[in-house]
């Protein structure tokens, strides 16, 4: 055990040290910290838990990277391997041969599948991603796999399934008093279950807030509700809601949330919401010559009107709508430069959704509307 451990804290430091050309994202982008934990979530009976991972080349030159599994701890009878390019065999720790990843790129060849093979349980896997020229240049992430038998699924607003461990994006500016995550969670289960939730910070900027509501609101220093949600079987709880202030702050924060059987903490599913409070998504010289009104009324039922008007000349003119979780739910081409956007949102579900003005292909600006029928 001793061994092991040493060997653990040996790469850990090998890897910290060292990264100095890459860096790691999830699937949406958001940065993920070198030596950092990521969890995924499925059943025991789940042919494949993947963790998919996003690999940057920082460095100005080219690199040829391999990749290299190191098992932390991984239950009996699983099996795992990982893909780089190529998929390997659970044998294979090293992949034998190298991506070039240019200057720059971002690369989503990188796939950690794990095959619980009916056994539930925890297995932790470390991924070293490192430059095949010079070992000493790496980044690695952790990844744990967790094979539980899940009494429950997330959604959005609208109906539409969230991932388990999966992020979802919430955008707003930095002037906004609130951006929401509203969240429903849904028993799947044939029981009753008292559910609470967990908040835990993940990456999160210095001079904001946030707190969460389930059931009840609770301030900034909760981390676990201390009440439960009965949740009846099949039944749907529409109670919770992530709010984050920016207070000013640009940038974004990232939050996970986890929702657990109060009497079997093993019984969960999480999600990470990434607030974006930044004027980033912003085109700022067409940002400069743009004047665009809130949307009315607001909240809306069958209908949303945005005024807007353009200086300049440009191709291509439309109003995107997009729901919480970054989905486009309506596009309105404009012909004029000047005038009123009619926005039909009668079939749209309750909730919110937010709408871009969008010149040649760049966003100019966005805000949001909430729909309430």
């Amino acid at each position: 055990m001793k061994k092991i451990l040493l060997s653990l804290v040996c790469l850990t430091a090998f890897s910290g040290v060292f990264a100095q050309s890459f860096s790691l994202q999830d699937t949406n982008g958001v940065a993920i910290d070198p030596g950092s934990k990521i969890y995924i979530t499925g059943d025991p009976s789940d042919m494949v838990i993947t963790a998919k991972v996003w690999f940057k080349n920082n460095a100005a030159e080219a690199k040829e990277v391999k990749v290299k599994k190191f098992i932390v701890e991984v239950q009996p009878n699983t099996m795992n391997y990982f893909c780089w390019g190529v998929c390997y065999g659970p044998d294979t720790y090293e992949s034998p041969f190298a991506q070039s990843i240019q200057p720059g790129a971002v690369s989503d060849l990188f796939y950690g599948d794990y095959n619980p093979q009916g056994m539930p349980g925890k297995s932790t896997i470390m991924y070293t991603f490192f430059d095949s020229k010079n070992t000493n240049d790496s980044v690695a992430v952790y990844v744990e796999f967790n094979a539980v038998a899940q009494s429950f699924a997330l959604q959005d607003t609208s109906g539409v399934a969230i991932d388990a461990g999966s992020t979802i994006t919430i955008t707003g500016d930095p002037a906004d008093d609130i951006l929401q995550a509203k969240i429903y969670v849904k028993n799947k289960s044939g029981y009753s279950k008292d559910v609470k939730v967990k908040k835990t910070e993940v990456t999160v900027l210095g001079g904001t807030s946030n707190y969460f509501c389930w059931g009840a609101c609770y301030d900034p220093s909760t981390f676990e509700s201390p009440f439960a949600q009965t949740i009846e079987a099949g039944a749907v709880n529409e109670q919770f809601y992530g709010d984050y202030s920016p207070l000013n702050v640009a940038g974004t924060s990232t939050i996970r949330y986890t929702f657990f059987d109060a009497f079997n903490p093993d019984d969960s599913i999480a999600v990470n919401v990434a607030f974006n409070a930044s004027p980033s998504s912003i085109d700022e010289q067409l940002a400069g010559k743009v004047i665009i009104s809130n949307a009315y009324p607001n909240p809306a039922k069958e209908v949303v009107f945005v005024d807007y008007k353009l200086s300049g000349m440009v191709n291509d003119l439309s109003v995107q709508v997009t729901n919480m979780l970054g989905s486009r739910v309506k596009e309105i081409q404009l012909v004029e430069l000047q005038g009123t956007a009619r926005i039909g949102v009668a079939e749209l579900p309750d909730g919110i959704y937010f709408y871009s003005l969008v010149a040649d292909g760049k966003s100019v600006l966005t805000r949001k509307f909430v729909v309430k029928h």
